[in-house]
């Protein structure tokens, strides 16, 4: 189980890292940005280091959720990391294959019916 977590983690880290890397080629402007939340920020201190702040805080956030899950003894919150874990994964390649090629996929699709990436 704790193999599964770990890898679950990583997924997780590679994805918001292709997220980040394909944001960063794309954007020339905050204006672009769909995520309503980021592009704010965006606005305030630009793109790249919104972009890396963003990498690094999920890289802590992973790393320490990861941790508390490997030492929980909950099946119910290992079991629940492992699916939330692999839909974020999912959600964050989805974005950087939509960012590297301009291709629409379900997933964008389904985002873009969201409040928050207009």
């Amino acid at each position: 189980m704790n193999f599964l977590i770990i890898l679950t983690a990583i997924l997780i880290i590679i994805s918001k890292l292709f997220d980040v890397l394909s944001t960063i080629k794309i954007l020339k402007s905050p204006y672009q940005e769909r995520n309503i939340l980021a592009k704010k920020i965006m606005m305030k201190i630009g793109i790249k280091p919104t972009c890396w702040i963003i990498w690094i805080s999920i890289v802590i956030l992973v790393t320490y959720y990861t941790y508390k899950t490997i030492l929980s003894e909950s099946l119910l919150e290992m079991y629940g990391f492992l699916i939330i874990g692999n839909i974020i994964s999912i959600f964050q390649f989805a974005v950087a294959h939509y960012n590297h090629t301009g291709k629409n996929n379900i997933i964008i699709k389904l985002l873009r019916k969201t409040f928050i990436y207009k």
